[in-house]
Formats: C-alpha cells, structure tokens, sequence
C-alpha cells in the first residue's frame, strides 16, 4: 500500500498507558512487515520533542524510520514544508536556581515549588520538576493578583508567556517562543468567555504569516496542508480525546481517508447496552457515517455499537496482537506473588485487590502484592495500605518499562477494573504463562479470558469472590500450571502476521470506501399492511422511497424499542426493488419480547455502506391489528400524536368478581360512615 497512514494525538511521550502503547506497537509492525509510511502527528505545544523522540527511540516503543511531526514545530520554522527539520537544537541548558538576589525565598511544603517576597509582598512563584528543572514562573502584581507566567523547556529557556486578566484571573494572550526567543504565533482571548477570539502566526521577521478566527482553524490548516501532499492520505485517530476526534470529523478535505478506532468502551456506569454514552464516544458513534473505517477490538463491542446505532459495512474488529517476545531464563517465578500493572485510577479499582489482599494474607501469610503504573490514586493506595497494616505484604512500585520481566517472575496477574476495551496487560501476562484474574466485564476481559481454562473471571466488585480466586492460585499450583499452560498459547491466537493482515485489509477498505462515500437522505416509509398472524406473531408489509435513485439495495430490518430506557430487538425484513429509489419490505416478528410493561415505538432500520437511518414507522391509512391480551400483558398497538406506529404494554388483572365487588362496596360505605361521638 503507497497511501501513507498519519496517527493524530494531542501529544504523544514515553510515558503513556496501554491504548497508546497499542498504536505505537501497530506502527512499527506495520513499518517493519508492509514497509507502510507511517507519520505520528501531535497538536499540543511541548517545546521538548526532540527529548520524547529520542527517549521514545531508546526504550524501542518508536521505529527510529517514523517521524513524529508537531503542528508547533511547523509554526515554528523548525520544520520546512517538507516537514523537514532544519535547524539543531545544539544550545547548552541554562539553570535557574530558585533563589534570586533581593527576594525572601519561601518553600512550599511537599511541592517542588517556591515562593519569592519582596519586602514581605508576593512577587513569584516557581515550580521545578523532579529533576530540578524549572518548569514555570508566576508572576504577581501588588494585590497577589497572577498577572503573568513564564513556562520554560527542558534547557531552560522562556518558550512560552501567558498573560492573565486582573478581573477574571483568566488568560487574555498566550505566546510562543522559538529556541531562540522570538514569538511565532499568538493566542488572543476574550476572558469572560475563555474563548480563543484569534490566532497570528508570525515568520522569522515578525512578519504576520496568517490570521485564524480560532484554535481549531489553526489545527484544521495544519492537516489540510498535510493532506496536500499526497493523492491519498488515511488519517486515523485512536485515543478518544475531543481535541482530536473532534478536528478529524470537521477535517473536509478530498484526498483524506478517515479512520477512527475504539481502544475503550464507548458506556459509562453501569458499562452495559443501554448505560449512557461516554461524551466524545458519543459524538463519534452519533457521525459514524462520516468515517470510512470504524475499528473495535472485540466483536462483543462491535454488536453493541450496531444494535444502538445501526449496521454498517464500515464497521470493522481488529483484537490487538501478542508482541514476540525473547525467552527469559534469567527471571525465576515466585508462587507467592500477584501483580498489577496499569494506571492508577478510579476505575481500574487497584484498592479491591488490596483490601481483598487484607483476607488473602490471612490464609496465605507468605503472599505479596506488587503494584507497577503511575497515576492520581497512588497516595489513596499508599494510605489504605497503611490502614489495613499490609506494609509487608503489598508495594507500590512505580513505572515500569519492562512488564514482561514484571509479568514473568509472578504467580499470576489481577486487574480488577470496573470496565476494558481490550487492556495489553492481560495479552502480555498470559503470553508468558501468568493467568490472570479479573472482573467479568465489558468488552475485554469476558472476550479474552476463558474462565477456569487460562485465568479466572469474578463476579465485579465482588471483593470477598476476589480474595477467593487469588487464594485458589495461590493454593493450588496444578490448576495455576495448567491455567497458564492455556494462557501461553495467546500469541498463536493472537498473532503478529494476523494482526497485520487484517489491519492492511481495514486500510484497503477505507481507501476504497472513500470512493464510494453514501449520502442519503432519510426515506420515506409507508405501511400497507399490519395483521396479525397467529396468537402472538404480527406480520407487516410497506415500502421505503427514497429522493435520489440507489445504485445498490439497503439492508433493512425492524427494529423496536422501549421508550423510555433502552430496552429493544431487531427483526429480519425481505426487501424487492419496485424501482430505481423504492424498495418494499415485509416480515413477520413475535411480540413475546415486548410484554414488558412500557411504551414500544417501531422503526425501519436502513442501512447503506457508511450511512445509517432509524426510520420512524407511521400509521398512515394502515388498520392497526386489535389489541391482544399475551402472557396476562395486554398488547394494544396505536398511533401517537404524530401519526406513528407503537404499541402500549399493560399488565391486565383478572376482572373481580360479585363476592369481590361486594366486599368493596361495603369498605367504601363503612369508611364514609362519621363515628359515633360520645356525649
């Protein structure tokens, strides 16, 4: 394939969870295998890109032959229009030590940061990294006002300045600065509303390149001037972030192929069919049509996605591959540990294994914990482990870069997350033989852990189930053995040639579905028939016109659904072109799922290509079947206001009976009967 593939992120650094890791792992395989040209590209200001390449380089997450290309950089003249470096960053690194002469210095406690006085006034703050680098300096007015901040890059240099309004303490201007100090764009703000009001872009000179209404312009510019370049170009977003999602949807422009792939689940709380959509998830899923190629890891996602939003032929699933790796030898397994490895958040619930940890080391003292990642929760972890006094027995470790080695030398692995698309760790834990234990959850861990056979699936946020199930492995080393003898069979399963091939094929669809792009109106229904056709079947016949002809035939079916929560089913439908723009359709379906108490609303759903319609049902001049009593629920199809078709569902009680009606009569006459009022 000639196309070149560009990857959009926001920003990209060594130090990122599994979903980038993913992306990063696909590149280099496609590079490496089909010889594919690959472009990394990032949106956000980081003055220190050439650092992350190289460190990227070093800990062999980046193929050294991949470009990562920064809008920045461009604006910057770093890069010419070939997107070319040309100028070296060779400048010595300037330290700015945190006392300056005539200011009282105050440190902030636990911080890396410090406070500046001037004859006992605010004047500065300034916060370091870890490494004693400078990362910024706030600048204050008379009142402690924040009027200014200075953020420096990895060598100490002033790269960028953000002026704040006294009124608002919201920024109003932002500039940034080449290596050499000169500003090449600037950011104008109204500060009532935060809103980005106007964008120049300045050459060598000083000389006003451009002007843009907003931010997004900007971005929009950068891409299509990308896309210029070349015939065809597939443009593909991985990780779901507004600020990349978002510009990829609004990117119009000929020689772009859009490509947008799942890495997470598209539902928050509870994370089942009919919980409530995640934002940009949402977004995305809501402009399906608009994307050439949508790419889930699970099959189990994917259904999901359609029953919702509708079939289509640009739905794709891709599971992420088992990397080779080299035999470890040197790495010896201890039957008395357990590991973590992940982000440490809210969500991949780290505290159930530690608080299930508390049990386990009561039946199995020598057992201990390890817990490798990064993130917010680690001081929340740090802190139950002292309260439940498992110093000794469970150890937060920090960031790894070699989770084979971490995976390799354990009993086994837990992940107890509340939700996961399709987590590497658990494709890298079983391919060295670790079963894992995990919450049987959507979509990942239920698709990729057989239970019992090559790891453990618990009951979500069932603590006490999970204790069991790490004390069952940590107890009984045959069936440990023998879950990881299964689990070692992964990358045969998963495999690197497989992975590739049916990547090349999401690519070569996309490339030909640019082509063939279908914008359709939605169609016109009309009922001709509705009856039923035995004690609990209904058949229904009509017909879909659409306003322009159509080359080839939709796929339609019937699809009803639950009003008020998300509760439905689909039916098959029969289809004959009448014409060059009406098709009819008819089949029959069971009401049998719709004795539930509710109202039903029924719909055609369309499908054609990338285009989806949920067509509204409507009565027209139709006889509706009679209202029919089915499993003690009375089922009364009607037409709303709107002339549309639904059906009413209604628990039906028995009529009473004399002896029944009597009793309440004489109830109602007692209550209305006054009481007798003593003299």
């Amino acid at each position: 394939m000639k196309e070149p593939i560009f990857y959009l992120f926001n920003s990209i650094s060594h130090i990122r969870g599994g979903g980038t890791r993913n992306v990063l792992a696909r590149a280099k395989l496609l590079r490496e295998k089909r010889n594919c040209q690959i472009y990394i590209l990032t949106l956000n200001f980081d003055p220190d890109y050439d650092f992350i390449r190289s460190e990227m380089i070093r800990l062999n997450l980046l193929h050294p032959e991949i470009p990562i290309l920064n809008m920045f950089e461009y604006l910057s003249h770093k890069t010419n229009d070939d997107f070319q470096t040309v100028t070296a960053d060779d400048a010595p690194r300037i330290d700015h030590p945190p006392e300056e002469e005539g200011f009282d210095l105050e440190r902030v406690p636990e911080t890396n940061g410090y406070r500046l006085y001037r004859n006992g006034t605010l004047v500065k703050y300034k916060e370091y990294d870890d490494d004693g680098r400078l990362n910024f300096t706030d600048h204050f007015d008379e009142n402690r006002v924040l009027v200014r901040r200075e953020h420096f890059d990895m060598k100490g240099r002033v790269r960028q300045i953000v002026e704040y309004d006294r009124d608002t303490a919201n920024p109003r201007q932002k500039r940034f600065l080449d290596e050499t100090g000169r500003c090449f764009l600037e950011y104008r703000y109204n500060p009532k509303t935060k809103k980005c009001i106007q964008v120049d872009w300045f050459d060598r000179d000083g000389t006003l390149i451009n002007t843009f209404p907003n931010v997004r312009t900007l971005k929009l510019h950068w891409l299509h001037k990308i896309a210029d370049r070349h015939p065809k170009a597939i443009f593909q977003t991985d990780v779901s972030k507004k600020n990349t999602d978002y510009i990829l949807l609004k990117v119009d422009h000929p020689h772009v192929v859009k490509v947008k792939m799942f890495h997470s689940l598209h539902l928050q709380k509870p994370y089942t069919y009919g919980a409530p959509l995640k934002e940009v998830h949402g977004t995305v899923l809501e402009k399906a049509d608009q994307f050439d190629a949508v790419v889930f890891t699970t099959d189990l996602q994917k259904k999901d996605v359609e029953r919702q939003f509708g079939p289509r032929s640009t739905f794709h699933v891709v599971p992420h591959c088992a990397p080779r790796i080299q035999p470890r030898p040197d790495v010896e397994r201890d039957p008395f540990t357990c590991v973590y490895v992940g982000r440490f958040v809210e969500l991949k619930n780290v505290d159930h294994a530690i608080r299930a940890f508390k049990r386990v080391v009561k039946k199995v003292p020598q057992a201990k914990l390890e817990i490798w990642g990064y993130g917010a929760e680690e001081k929340n972890y740090q802190k139950l482990i002292r309260d439940l006094e498992l110093e000794q027995h469970v150890k937060v470790c920090g960031i790894t870069q070699d989770a084979i080695g971490v995976f390799s030398r354990a009993a086994f692995s837990v992940l107890p997350s509340s939700e996961e698309a399709f987590p590497l760790t658990i494709i890298e834990s079983k391919m060295v033989g670790t079963p894992v234990i995990a919450y049987e959850v959507n979509y990942g861990p239920r698709a990729m852990i057989r239970n019992g056979v090559d790891g453990l699936l618990v009951k979500p946020h069932d603590i006490g189930e999970l204790a069991d199930a790490m004390v069952k492995l940590f107890t009984e080393p045959e069936l440990r053995e023998a879950l990881g003898q299964e689990a070692r069979k992964t990358p045969e399963i998963l495999s690197e040639e497989r992975y590739v091939d049916e990547w090349m094929q999401v690519y070569e669809s996309a490339l030909r579905q640019s082509e063939q792009r279908v914008r359709v109106k939605k169609p016109i229904c009309t009922v001709d028939q509705m009856e039923w056709n035995g004690p609990s079947d209904i058949h229904i016949a009509g017909s879909l016109t659409f306003k322009q002809d159509l080359r080839e035939e939709p796929s339609l079916s019937l699809y009803i659904r639950e009003r008020s929560v998300l509760v439905d089913e689909y039916f098959p439908l029969s289809t004959e072109r009448l014409n060059a723009n009406t098709f009819s359709f008819r089949g029959e379906f069971s009401v049998h799922p719709f004795t539930r108490e509710g109202t039903w609303d029924m719909y055609v759903s369309c499908s054609i290509r990338n285009q989806h319609h949920f067509i509204r049902i409507p009565k027209g001049t139709v006889s509706l079947p009679e209202r029919r009593k089915i499993s003690n629920v009375l089922l009364k199809p009607y037409a709303t206001i709107h002339g549309n078709i639904s059906i009413e569902a209604k628990p039906r009680t028995s009529k009473p009976n004399f002896r029944e009606k009597l009793t309440r009569w004489k109830h109602r006459i007692l209550e209305n009967i006054p009481p007798i009022r003593p003299n």
